[in-house]
């Protein structure tokens, strides 16, 4: 009797995994701070692009670490890949450029991630969406797996989108 009720439950767990299915979410679900250094990103202007955001801290030795790091796969995908810093511990912009100058960041720096589907308590904190908005990674950008998503999303972007850019200088956003 014992075997039968083991039996009956082990073909019973595979119908309930089969009904569960995991959510997907995409950059609309995500919204970020005001712009505090390179250039001006707006939803609009990451049509067809794939997205790198990552939350990150003045404070955080692994995030610093991994600024220069994300400069490099901005300029090595210019064309199909978007960057986004969001320094998420809070500080002044004059705090975070100095943090950003040091280590080479011509990125979109933002105040912070405002919107997430997804919790998190830890940085660096990284989402890397495809050209279509779909999150692809979620992780740490020192993860094995974050540059392969990061080249596999860059090379299917849309190299003809509009690319983000920087507000003129001078003027008002």
């Amino acid at each position: 009797m014992r075997l039968l009720t083991i039996l009956a439950a082990l073909l019973v767990i595979p119908a309930f995994a089969a009904e569960k299915k995991e959510k997907t979410f995409s950059l609309r679900d995500f919204a970020w701070g005001k712009s505090i250094s390179g250039p001006t990103v707006t939803m609009g202007k990451l049509a067809g692009k794939a997205v790198v955001l990552e939350g990150w801290g003045v404070k955080c030795p692994p995030c610093i670490a991994s600024l220069p790091h994300l400069q490099e796969l901005s300029e090595k995908y210019k064309d199909t890949l978007v960057v986004i810093g969001a320094e998420c511990q809070g500080h002044t912009a004059k705090e975070i450029a100095v943090v950003t100058k040091k280590a080479g960041v011509q990125y979109a720096i933002v105040a912070g991630i405002t919107k997430t589907p997804i919790q998190f308590s830890g940085i660096p904190k990284v989402f890397v969406f495809d050209n279509k908005g779909k999150l692809v990674f979620d992780g740490n950008p020192a993860d094995a797996g974050f540059d392969e998503a990061v080249k596999k999303v860059a090379e299917k972007a849309d190299a003809k989108a509009a690319p983000a850019k920087a507000a003129p200088a001078g003027k008002k956003k």
